[in-house]
C-alpha cells in the first residue's frame, strides 16, 4: 500500500508576506486539504524561484504539527479553509477537533468542504468563527447526506453566500432569506412553489436576495408552472435558446426574473433592479 504524504509549501517573497501557507497532503484514498491565508497571494508568488517544498511520509501528525504551528503565529484571517474528506473524513475531523479544543476559533472567510458525511461538518462548524465567515460550500458524498444540523449554527446565520451539492436539506429555502447568493443540486423535485416563495422573497423591501441558482433533476411542469407564476413572459429582443422560460415580476421599484433552462437543467432567480423600463411586461 501507497505510503501517505504530506506536501508543504511556504511561500515567502517578502517579510511583508512571511507565513502565507499553502499546505496540502495526499495518500493512496486520495484525501487532501489545503489551508490558504490569503489564496490572492498564491497566484502572484507561486511561480517565484523562492518557493520552497518538502515531502514528509507521515501526513497527518506533520499536518497537525505544521498548522498548529500556523494557527498559533497567524494573526491574519485566512482566505479559504479548503477540505477534501473522501474515506479519511472521520479520521480527520475527530484530530482537527482535538487540536482546536480550547483554541481560539479558525479564523476564514470561505470554508470549503467536499466528499463529506453529515457528522464531520457539523464536528468542524463549531471550530469556525463565524464573524469572519462570509462563504460556505459543502459537497456531500453519493450517500446525499442529511445536513439540517447546520440551519441552526451561527456559521449558516452570518454566511451571506452558500453553496450545496450532494446533500439534502428539507424545507431548505426557508431557510435562506439572510443569503445573497445561493446555488443547491437540488435531489428532489422543484416544484413551482418553491420558485413562487422565493420569488416572493426576493420581492420584499427588505430582501437580501441577489441570486439564487437552482440544478435540478426533476421539476414541476410548464402548466403547473404557469398556474403558480402566471403566464410566461418574453422581453424584446426575445431569448435566443428556445428551450428556456422566463418571468418577469416588479413590485415597489423591484424587478426580479426567474428563467428555466431546459438545456442545463437549471432554475435562476435574480434581481435586475437596473433593468426596469417599459419592456417589463409583468407587474404586480
Amino acid at each position: 500500500m501507497e505510503k501517505p504524504r504530506v506536501e508543504l509549501k511556504e511561500i515567502d517573497r517578502s517579510n511583508v508576506f512571511r507565513g502565507f501557507y499553502n499546505v496540502m497532503w495526499r495518500y493512496a484514498d486520495e484525501v487532501l486539504l489545503r489551508n490558504l491565508k490569503n489564496p490572492r497571494l498564491a497566484f502572484e508568488t507561486y511561480n517565484t524561484a523562492n518557493d520552497m517544498h518538502k515531502c514528509i511520509k507521515n501526513y497527518l501528525d506533520a499536518f497537525f504539527i505544521d498548522f498548529g504551528i500556523l494557527l498559533r503565529h497567524c494573526k491574519s484571517v485566512f482566505g479559504q479553509f479548503v477540505v477534501y474528506m473522501m474515506e479519511g473524513g472521520a479520521e480527520f475531523s475527530k484530530r482537527f477537533h482535538l487540536m482546536m479544543m480550547g483554541k481560539a476559533r479558525l479564523k476564514t472567510e470561505s470554508l470549503i468542504i467536499h466528499d463529506v458525511d453529515a457528522a464531520p461538518v457539523l464536528s468542524l462548524l463549531p471550530h469556525v468563527d463565524p464573524k469572519y465567515l462570509t462563504f460556505i460550500d459543502i459537497t456531500g458524498t453519493d450517500a446525499t447526506p442529511d445536513l439540517s444540523g447546520i440551519l441552526a449554527s451561527d456559521q449558516w446565520q452570518k454566511a451571506t453566500r452558500v453553496e450545496l451539492t450532494r446533500c439534502v436539506i428539507p424545507n431548505v429555502f426557508q431557510n435562506i432569506a439572510h443569503l445573497e447568493f445561493f446555488k443547491i443540486k437540488l435531489q428532489q423535485t422543484v416544484t413551482a412553489i418553491d420558485i413562487r416563495q422565493l420569488k416572493d422573497a426576493f420581492l420584499l423591501p427588505n430582501s437580501n436576495h441577489k441570486e439564487v441558482y437552482i440544478q435540478f433533476e426533476t421539476r414541476d411542469n410548464d402548466e403547473v408552472m404557469t398556474a403558480e407564476l402566471g403566464e410566461i413572459f418574453v422581453i424584446r429582443p426575445e431569448p435566443m435558446s428556445v428551450n428556456s422560460r422566463t418571468w418577469y415580476f416588479q413590485k415597489a421599484g423591484k424587478m426580479v426574473s426567474v428563467t428555466i433552462d431546459l438545456t442545463e437543467a437549471t432554475i435562476r432567480l435574480c434581481e435586475n433592479s437596473n433593468d426596469i423600463d417599459y419592456r417589463v411586461i409583468n407587474m404586480e
